[in-house]
């Protein structure tokens, strides 16, 4: 085929025969594609869209696939139609693309789970901590003073279930466990803020 085909007869080409004056050096080579990407674009496109769900990731796919597709055209052969090529150049850019989100994914996914384990880790060791202060805390108290924080904090008894169990009245059962707050607080002052609000919480139960 003549190398001095006019812009204008390209129209009347098919695929195959507009890729071999390419191929073979055409000085309007650049032109000449323009026209296989006016002819295919549209249905690389299309194709792209189904298969990744996301217009802008289709277009970035489809301009990949056209310079890899001009870059490769010595090697097209004819074997296939030149849409059904192009479109195989396609699929592999888009299964490129899904592998490297699914593995972006895949490292967000991981990396949330190793951030909350040591969030629990941490947590865990906080909580060892206040327990073993706790514990240490309320070895120092007299055992009246004890006894009535185990019943109320650790067994959640009622007040008046302690006052029953102590056989004092509900008023002294109150002023007792005040009382026993407030020891407590002396000994352990940051740490007793949880049983301050609790205190005053549960006076009326």
């Amino acid at each position: 085929m003549k190398n001095n085909v006019h812009h204008s007869s390209v129209f009347d080409l098919n695929d195959e025969q507009v890729v071999e004056l390419i191929k073979a050096g055409h000085e309007h080579s650049e032109t000449l594609f323009g026209e296989l990407v006016r002819r295919h674009k549209g249905a690389l496109l299309n194709r792209c869209r189904n298969r990744l769900g996301n217009y802008d990731d289709a277009e970035d796919v489809v301009q990949e696939t056209l310079v890899r597709g001009y870059r490769a055209l010595s090697r097209f052969n004819g074997d296939s139609n030149f849409r059904t090529w192009l479109i195989a150049i396609a699929d592999n850019q888009c299964y490129t693309l899904t592998k490297k989100e699914s593995r972006y994914t895949d490292c967000d996914h991981i990396n949330e789970l190793i951030e909350l384990a040591e969030l629990n880790q941490k947590l865990e060791a906080e909580a060892a901590d206040a327990t073993d202060y706790v514990q240490d805390t309320l070895k120092r108290l007299p055992d009246a003073v004890r006894d009535i924080l185990h019943l109320r904090f650790h067994a959640e008894l009622p007040i008046t279930s302690i006052s029953e169990r102590l056989g004092l009245s509900l008023s002294a059962t109150k002023m007792r466990l005040y009382r026993a707050q407030e020891m407590f607080e002396k000994l352990y002052p940051v740490k007793a803020a949880f049983l301050s609000n609790n205190a005053t919480l549960s006076m009326a139960s």
